[in-house]
């Protein structure tokens, strides 16, 4: 499964990558959250803070041939989406005219296999893996635990922290952690494995300002590690599909916890 989709424009299918083809984000150049897609029909615009706006066509993109690239040193085939675009991220990213380009995973490429530290997971499959996903193309936030989280901590986050694709409102905080089945719409999820977090939690997506303090990262590890998440905190849960149709928002959803 590639992830939700709206017209043209696919979940997590653009992957910035170094010279030598393997994957950076946020972690490392926080000012990547900066950069602000925006889809009409064929055409995604890009935008960022003092750049005049690129424009990469699907259809062009599309027509070319693939390429090689990594995501945590496992090979995946790509699309590079062009120099033009290249030199956009590297003025942007890194204030020079080289350094990184904008990669493109076509719908009809083969996901990747599941991550060797994700195996422990018996519910997790290769076909949930996704294009350029960390773990799955899909990840679920429950407002409720981020609204826990802020109790514990001095500069309240949101769930965009956090960098889902939904985000459900009303059950208790942490009841996601038991959730098996959920139905959203018409769409079945499985709860494949919970969310671990890294240092990219600590960026504030609004900003690109890192906590100085390490939050919210530092408190979640206070309370939120699992027995197989081993040092990292989990926030949310990684899903799988398991009857697809559509979500939209405020659809009510539906779970099996036993």
């Amino acid at each position: 499964m590639v992830g939700p989709r709206k017209e043209n424009l696919r979940d997590r299918v653009f992957m910035v990558v170094d010279t030598n083809m393997e994957f950076v984000t946020a972690r490392k150049y926080p000012n990547l959250v900066q950069i602000k897609p925006d889809l009409n029909d064929d055409i995604m615009k890009l935008s960022a803070p003092n750049m005049q706006d690129i424009e990469i066509s699907f259809e062009v993109l599309n027509q070319k041939n693939t390429s090689d690239a990594k995501v945590w040193d496992q090979p995946v085939k790509i699309i590079d989406a062009g120099d033009e675009v290249a030199q956009w991220f590297s003025r942007f990213i890194l204030q020079e005219d080289v350094g990184l380009r904008l990669v493109f995973y076509p719908s009809y490429v083969p996901t990747r296999d599941v991550r060797p530290k994700n195996k422990i997971f018996e519910t997790a499959f290769k076909k949930d893996t996704g294009a350029l996903h960390d773990a799955t193309s899909y990840m679920l936030i429950n407002e409720s635990s981020v609204e826990e989280l802020n109790t514990r901590i001095e500069t309240a986050v949101t769930p965009l922290r956090f960098r889902p694709n939904i985000v459900v409102k009303g059950p208790a905080a942490y009841d996601e952690d038991k959730w098996k089945y959920i139905m959203i719409g018409d769409v079945i999820f499985q709860n494949v494995k919970p969310c671990t977090r890294c240092i990219f939690t600590n960026v504030d997506p609004e900003t690109a300002e890192r906590s100085p303090k390490g939050e919210p990262l530092v408190t979640l590890k206070t309370y939120r590690t699992f027995e197989k998440s081993g040092e990292s905190p989990v926030m949310g849960i990684h899903l799988g599909v398991r009857r697809q149709g559509t979500i939209k928002m405020n659809d009510e959803v539906y779970v099996d916890d036993d």
